[in-house]
């Protein structure tokens, strides 16, 4: 389990609340597209990854290097986060796009 610190373009992720042991950051001006939603659980799903009872609140950040597979700890939880990169990659001119199934619309 990790926890995010989104700090201007920068998705910061540590170890826990207390934010000693910093594991890594996502520049946002990288993201090529999010997936959320149907697409997320999609993929989750090819490539394995167990399904947890919070999977609905799963999102992805998709850069030229990796996907970041993130999820929520509610449907709220997993907006607030969305909105807030969406705003940060949109003012610095990012070519992200969302990408999901609106019937199951959405960490």
């Amino acid at each position: 389990r990790r926890y995010f610190v989104l700090a201007g373009a920068k998705l910061h992720y540590y170890e826990g609340e207390a934010k000693q042991k910093l594991y890594g950051s996502v520049d946002l001006s990288t993201v090529t597209e999010v997936r959320y939603g149907q697409e997320a659980n999609k993929r989750a799903s090819i490539i394995g990854l167990r399904s947890a009872p919070d999977a609905s609140f799963r999102f992805e950040l998709v850069t030229p290097d990796r996907v970041y597979e993130l999820v929520a700890g509610s449907h709220k939880e997993r907006e607030y986060w969305l909105n807030g990169m969406t705003d940060v990659v949109d003012s610095i001119g990012g070519g992200a796009s969302p990408s999901a199934s609106r019937a199951s619309l959405t960490r």
